[in-house]
């Protein structure tokens, strides 16, 4: 793959920037997902139970609202400028913004589920609120949860690389695909294509390897879709 204007060889740091992109998405990623399904398991059980218990559900509904008005990358951009440039920054930036997906996902989850008779049987058995979350809502909704966090990992992998790519991500010369191809593609024009070139394709496989995950994810979570797929299959072979 050669090497990059400044003598540094392209393939080792191609290789090597997965240990921080990965480690990024993945952190940012696990965390906007506890912090959303907490917080939307709590929202949608609690919709419409009384007066305080109502307003603290719609808070917090009205909280991701705020959140999910400005643009995600300006938002990223701005919630690394007040916290510091780093890499925690970065998990915190991707925890921040992703954490409204989870929420509202598990609230619509959460409001068909809580009026199911094992809740209602859970309920009249004494079983207290948060118990009932944890041990009914949350686990019979997580198959969506699952499909969106394959999604959101490579988004996460985008959003950590374009802000690398301006100069607010990972700081060089610390290898990482926004950054290598924001080093490179200012030499394309000049026939110095393989600096960015090379960063850039592992970084498209790379999302689209987690979206096909979670689309498979998608489909293994419905029992329906699967038996579909499954028979529909042509037979290999002779049947005996």
């Amino acid at each position: 793959m050669g090497t990059d204007a400044t003598g540094m060889d392209i393939f080792s740091r191609v290789l090597f920037a997965p240990r921080v992109d990965l480690a990024i998405a993945l952190f940012g990623t696990s965390l906007s997902a506890i912090l959303g399904v907490f917080l939307g398991a709590i929202a949608g059980y609690y919709e419409g139970h009384g007066r305080l218990l109502g307003f603290g559900s719609a808070l917090i509904m009205r909280s991701a609202d705020v959140i999910q008005a400005f643009p995600v990358f300006v938002f990223a951009i701005a919630v690394v400028a007040v916290i510091g440039q780093s890499v925690q920054s970065l998990v915190l930036a991707i925890a921040f913004v992703n954490t409204p997906i989870y929420l509202r996902l598990m609230r619509s989850q959460c409001l068909s589920i809580r009026g199911m008779r094992y809740v209602e049987s859970s309920m009249v058995s004494g079983t207290g609120d948060l118990l009932i979350i944890i041990k009914h809502i949350i686990p019979n909704s997580i198959a969506p949860i699952l499909a969106q966090l394959s999604v959101n990992i490579g988004w996460a992998i985008l959003l950590t690389s374009a802000l690398s790519f301006i100069g607010a991500g990972v700081e060089a010369p610390t290898p990482e695909w926004g950054s290598m191809i924001s080093m490179g593609f200012q030499n394309i024009v000049t026939g110095h294509w393989w600096p960015s070139i090379f960063p850039g394709l592992a970084l498209a496989f790379t999302v689209l390897g987690f979206a096909l995950v979670g689309s498979s994810v998608e489909i293994l979570s419905d029992p329906i879709r699967t038996k579909k797929l499954l028979m529909s299959r042509p037979l290999v072979g002779k049947p005996t």
